[in-house]
């Protein structure tokens, strides 16, 4: 075989094709390692904007479930606010008094028949601690307390004091039975079976009916005294 040997003109040529393959190369497997390095950042990316989107619901779900239970626990203290934490004799009386006084002073009572509380719903404590709400820690029980009001009473009279029922604003009232005849004074007689309802457990302290605006006595348990700057002072002061 026959050699043939370069000039250096040749071998120039030579060298800068090798070198040219050569950077090419280099150019070849750079940009594939560059492109498995960015297919795999962006795989990575991906999985970060999933794990993002998934905290971001996450989130959004944890802010409605706040707002949820911020109305929840409105809703539920809005609802036993409307209840007082018991109710008894002396109530029953009071709001006697108040009917006496919505009734345009009419009702004449012949009874006031009172019944034993009775529970007519209850929360179990389990109920309640496993939602979790502040200030709610015990069993909540809801009582209902009848009072039978027996006498005679203008027809008119009778009206107002329904209002004053329904419209009640110290009690969560009801009526849960009337029975009124007609006689012949004009008045209808009979009577008006009003229940209080009440609830145990809910935080709620028990208020006594403010009597210090009715003068109690013997011959006038009905009459309304109210007191005069003077005498409101004086008590300001005791």
């Amino acid at each position: 075989m026959r050699k043939v040997k370069l000039d250096d003109k040749s071998r120039f040529m030579y060298a800068a094709i090798f070198a040219v393959l050569i950077v090419a190369l280099a150019f070849i497997f750079g940009y594939k390692k560059l492109e498995d390095k960015a297919t795999a950042l962006n795989a990575e990316n991906d999985g970060l904007k999933t794990r993002i989107a998934a905290l971001e619901q996450y989130y959004k779900a944890e802010k409605d479930n706040l707002r949820d239970t911020e109305e929840m626990t409105k809703g539920i203290n809005d609802i036993l606010s409307e209840y007082s934490s018991g109710a008894t004799f002396e109530d029953g009386v009071y709001e006697a008094i108040r009917l006496y006084g919505a009734s345009g002073n009419s009702m004449e009572y012949d009874k006031i028949g009172f019944a034993d509380p009775i529970a007519v719903k209850e929360i179990p404590l389990e109920t309640v601690t496993a939602a979790g709400i502040e200030g709610y820690d015990q069993a909540i029980t809801f009582y209902q307390f009848d009072v039978d009001y027996t006498g005679k009473v203008l027809y008119e009279g009778l009206k107002d004091m329904v209002d004053e029922i329904v419209d009640n604003e110290r009690y969560n009232l009801a009526i849960a039975e009337m029975n009124y005849q007609i006689n012949r004074s004009g008045y209808i007689e009979g009577d008006t079976l009003v229940s209080f309802y009440c609830v145990d457990g809910a935080g709620l302290s028990y208020e006594e009916p403010p009597y210090e605006e009715y003068k109690i006595g013997l011959s006038n348990l009905f009459g309304v005294v109210y007191a005069t700057e003077e005498e409101e002072a004086e008590e300001a002061d005791k």
